[in-house]
């Protein structure tokens, strides 16, 4: 009998460690750790700052400064926007500029950073107000090697 049990309690540690490993091996390329990720989305809460120190940038979602998105029971006659102000740091050099969900410019090019806006959540429900420290935005960043000679940004 206390064959059986240490033999149960071997497998029993053996499968926990086995999950564990596997659980430890998940990428999550949607996390919000004040990282900013480049060609991953991120995924930054509204008045935060996400960094990437080896490439010495910093994002601000400063604020949501429009959202008239059809809200989710409702059909409307077109989507809706929702517009971010946003303000990118490149060393000491701070460049702000808005993102849209709908309308232009839905991304833009500061230096060799390409930052896209794919997404504003959440969604607007009818009749509801969403609070501003509710507001995360979905970004995606991508690195240009070949800047342009001038730098390209939608001024707020």
């Amino acid at each position: 009998m206390k064959v059986f049990q240490i033999h149960s309690q071997l497998s029993f540690y053996a499968i926990l460690a086995f999950l564990v490993l596997i659980g430890s091996g998940c990428e999550k390329n949607d996390i919000n750790n004040n990282s900013l990720n480049i060609n991953q989305k991120t995924i930054i809460n509204n008045g935060s700052v996400v960094s990437n120190d080896s490439e010495g940038i910093s994002l601000w979602m400063k604020e949501v400064t429009e959202d008239s998105r059809c809200p989710e029971e409702l059909d409307c006659f077109w989507p809706g926007n929702g517009a971010i102000a946003f303000v990118l740091t490149i060393g000491n050099h701070s460049y702000p500029f808005t993102l849209n969900t709908y309308i232009s410019p839905k991304d833009t090019l500061i230096g060799k950073y390409n930052i896209h806006l794919t997404d504003l959540i959440p969604w607007p429900k009818a009749n509801q107000t969403i609070p501003q420290s509710e507001y995360k935005a979905e970004v995606f960043v991508s690195k240009n090697n070949q800047p342009r000679k001038g730098l390209s940004f939608t001024q707020t």
